[in-house]
């Protein structure tokens, strides 16, 4: 009977340890900053609280799910770092911090960072740099002074669909990128690269401004930008076409576009920028 009640109390102690919790999932757990070096999924098992100058969690091997469980990640620098890295995941969480609180996305590939609600005061709060064919969808971000998604211009075929950016803003300098479906208010969404798809897209009391080329615009709505112009091809765009895109309620002084046809709503300075004829219909908002 002393036995079998030590095996129980023994077993017992494991499922309730932070190793033995997940153990049943076939998941490694994570309880404090650690660095990831071999595939397989790893999952938080507490909040975390990185309070150096170094990331919370780096991940530097292919094929890593990572799932924060709900969990939250505080840092002092970045919270996350793919750094190298193929077909890796990072989901179901929140991180925050007084600089960064961010992921970042270094020389990796085939990423998906999704349903993440991200605060912060500075930087950016995911930012992808010499990077490809990547997600970021899903995510909430809130309470940074720079954007709040930056692609760099070293990255390409990156998606970035449905996310809510609050106060931030989008920024996209990689080529050949999809802006699908987002909520953007208090800021901007910045396209720089070439060849990219934005469509489906709400921006209120902000911008959308294009300084790429050969692009497709469809289905945005601009609208409440008090201080600028709704949608913006400046001078250094060329060969766009948009079509379908709605903007109403922007402030925009037609003395600032170098187009006689401006409006408040619409300035075009670049060169072939096609529309269909198709855009800015207030009365259907």
């Amino acid at each position: 009977m002393k036995t079998t009640t030590f095996v129980a109390c023994v077993v017992l102690t494991s499922l309730l340890s932070p190793s033995g919790i997940l153990a049943r999932d076939g998941a490694t757990p994570i309880w404090e900053p650690t660095t990831i070096t071999e595939p397989g999924k790893y999952v938080l098992t507490r909040e975390i609280r990185a309070l150096d100058q170094t990331p919370a969690i780096v991940i530097e091997a292919d094929d890593v799910e990572l799932d924060l469980n709900g969990f939250n990640i505080f840092s002092n620098e970045e919270t996350i770092r793919i750094d190298g890295a193929q077909r890796v995941k990072v989901h179901n969480g929140s991180t925050n911090g007084p600089d960064d609180g961010s992921v970042y996305i270094l020389n990796s590939s085939e990423f998906v960072v999704s349903d993440l609600v991200i605060y912060g005061q500075d930087g950016a709060a995911i930012g992808v740099y010499n990077s490809v064919n990547g997600i970021i969808e899903g995510n909430l971000i809130r309470g940074f002074s720079g954007s709040g998604l930056w692609i760099g211009s070293t990255s390409s075929h990156i998606t970035v669909r449905n996310n809510r950016v609050m106060g931030d803003g989008i920024r996209i300098e990689g080529g050949f990128c999809r802006v699908i479906g987002n909520e953007v208010s208090n800021a901007n969404i910045f396209v720089i690269g070439q060849g990219g798809v934005v469509s489906d897209n709400l921006v209120s009391s902000g911008g959308m401004l294009v300084s790429g080329s050969d692009g497709y615009y469809t289905g945005n709505v601009v609208m409440a930008n008090s201080g600028g112009f709704g949608l913006v091809f400046d001078e250094l765009s060329s060969g766009n076409v948009y079509r379908g895109n709605r903007a109403k309620g922007n402030g925009g002084n037609t003395a600032d576009c170098n187009n006689p046809s401006a409006t408040a709503d619409f300035c075009d300075e670049g060169t072939d920028n096609t529309s269909h004829g198709d855009n800015y219909m207030p009365d259907q908002m």
